[in-house]
């Protein structure tokens, strides 16, 4: 899962005082960083929603907070996405095909309303007649569809690789939830601090 996490790092002094405070402060982290979580995930999946023409929402949903982890003197609360697009979205990149020739990008004829691909373009060309076809061919990198009476739709642009640019939605939102993150265990800490 791609995700952004937070740290606390104590200085000598600070540190003296969590470890006298000793577990009272535990349940705090756990809650702060819940919190904390809570608005992160919903901060980025508000910027993928504004940034990305929805098709499926399914970047949008995948944004998902993890159980809190404790090791040792570690509290971790991680918020991201296991979805394989959700990387290159955030970071930009090169995508190339792994198991087929080329990159089928579908063309207006293949898109629902929403702007999904209908279907893929193996199914197309496997059974062209499904989708109101009579056969299909490729010229120029693009796959056509054919009618009976001989006009033709272009369907499928066929690319070796495609770049897109960065989009952030992680990053953003975690520079905009750090400052609030940080007063609010400052705070609750304090409460619980020897002065």
């Amino acid at each position: 899962m791609d995700s952004f996490r937070f740290s606390i790092v104590a200085g000598a002094d600070l540190g003296k005082k969590l470890q006298k405070a000793g577990l009272r402060i535990m349940p705090l982290l756990r809650r702060e960083i819940h919190q904390s979580q809570l608005r992160l995930r919903l901060a980025a999946r508000a910027r993928v929603k504004a940034l990305f023409r929805r098709h499926t929402g399914n970047l949008e949903r995948s944004i998902v907070i993890e159980p809190i982890v404790e090791t040792g003197r570690n509290v971790v609360g991680r918020v991201g996405t296991a979805i394989v697009y959700g990387r290159v979205q955030e970071l930009g990149g090169t995508i190339k095909p792994k198991n087929v020739r080329h990159l089928t990008i579908p063309l207006q004829a293949m898109l629902t309303s929403s702007g999904v691909a209908r279907s893929s373009a193996h199914e197309v060309i496997s059974s062209p007649g499904t989708y109101g076809w009579a056969g299909t061919f490729t010229r120029k990198n693009i796959v056509f569809g054919k009618k009976d009476g001989g006009s033709f739709s272009p369907l499928f642009l066929l690319r070796d690789s495609v770049t897109l640019k960065p989009h952030p939605y992680m990053e953003p939102s975690a520079v905009e939830e750090s400052p609030i993150f940080g007063l609010a265990i400052s705070s609750a800490m304090a409460s619980l601090l020897p002065k």
